[in-house]
């Protein structure tokens, strides 16, 4: 079976992820064209399938040069920047060879923080928990029109002020560098933050009480979905406004908060790094895709008999005619050890037809 790239069933070793490179895209995506499926249809199974280029975004954070997020009390509230990003398609596009005929996307974000409270509590009923008044946030910037990206993403580090006693203030200082912050929803405010610090942060990640460094902590976004502990942000409309060209701004904070029937008074020194993953979907803007039919010859496909999970078809008008009706569809994602395997199935009159795509 090894010869056949296939894992040994008595092999209880957890397979590595799948991670679909721009070739493995672009010929799933030609197959499931070959198959007269409709455009909206082939990219509602890409992304069920989760069949998305993975990136790993570039953080700039120099060591030392971050000052922690410290409260006293007679500063109740900061906020420090503690690493940026920028979503940079065009180096994408060469790094991967993507064609000029394709628009990439994001689709999921996966933040990987390592950060820290003060390390202690003056209420013992929270130590472990997430009831903490440091956390971690994060903003987007974009490029105001008439400026340059370099001038304005790159004018606070190092060498501009990095603490603020919330993200809310910094949306001036900005804006005087060229540099808009995108609006967070309502409904995405975290406690402890609040209405009166303005919109211009998403809640990233609570500190676990007076636990040191531990795991690093992981979250993950995408629209109407979230990954995370109890600590975690939900990052409600977050990877929606997401631009080409757009900067991510990783925020340390700190605030004296009352949680309880005392005040608690915290004194964090937060310590944070930052590791981004983004997930692109890639989507062509010609009908056809302008793939190699020669990838078309490294599928084969297998009549299957098995029953998965199906959900309703969205209503449109604009699909080619169908062989028989189209009622409802699956196509979720299947590893091997090495092969993933794409599998497809029609409801229609003449009862279910299964497919299956195994990619070489």
């Amino acid at each position: 079976m090894a010869n056949l790239g296939l894992s040994d069933p008595a092999d209880d070793t957890p397979a590595p992820p799948f991670k679909p490179n721009y070739a493995d895209i672009c010929a799933a995506r030609a197959i499931l064209q070959s198959l007269k499926l409709p455009t909206e249809l082939v990219l509602q199974v890409m992304n069920h399938a989760s069949y998305w280029l993975e990136v790993e975004l570039t953080v700039h954070r120099q060591p030392g040069s971050y000052p922690p997020a410290s409260v006293s009390p007679m500063k109740t509230s900061a906020a420090t920047i503690q690493a940026h990003a920028r979503l940079d398609f065009g180096l994408v596009e060469r790094r991967f060879g993507i064609s000029e005929d394709e628009k990439p996307k994001i689709r999921e974000i996966e933040f990987v923080v390592a950060s820290k409270d003060q390390g202690w509590a003056s209420q013992q009923s929270q130590v472990g928990t997430y009831q903490t008044s440091s956390w971690t946030e994060v903003s987007i910037t974009r490029t105001m029109p008439g400026h340059s990206t370099s001038s304005s993403n790159e004018a606070w580090f190092p060498g501009y002020s990095l603490d603020y006693e919330h993200p809310g203030n910094f949306r001036n200082s900005a804006e005087r560098h060229g540099s808009s912050v995108i609006t967070r929803p309502a409904s995405a405010e975290h406690y402890p933050q609040s209405t009166e610090e303005g919109d211009a942060a998403w809640y990233l990640q609570g500190n676990r009480v007076v636990k040191g460094h531990g795991d690093p902590y992981r979250i993950v976004w995408a629209e109407g979905y979230y990954e995370g502990n109890e600590g975690s942000g939900h990052g409600e409309g977050f990877v929606s406004k997401l631009k080409d060209g757009d900067t991510l701004l990783i925020w340390a904070r700190a605030k004296v908060c009352s949680i309880g029937p005392a005040t608690s008074y915290f004194y964090p020194t937060t310590d944070t790094k930052v590791h981004l993953v983004g997930r692109l979907a890639m989507y062509s803007l010609r009908r056809k895709s302008n793939c190699s039919l020669r990838l078309l010859t490294r599928a084969h496909y297998l009549r299957l008999f098995f029953s998965r999970e199906t959900f309703p078809l969205p209503s449109t008008t604009k699909w080619p005619p169908f062989e028989f009706p189209l009622n409802t569809y699956e196509a979720p994602l299947e590893h091997s050890r090495k092969l993933p395997i794409l599998s497809l199935v029609y409801f229609g009159q003449h009862g279910p037809v299964h497919f299956c795509l195994l990619l070489f």
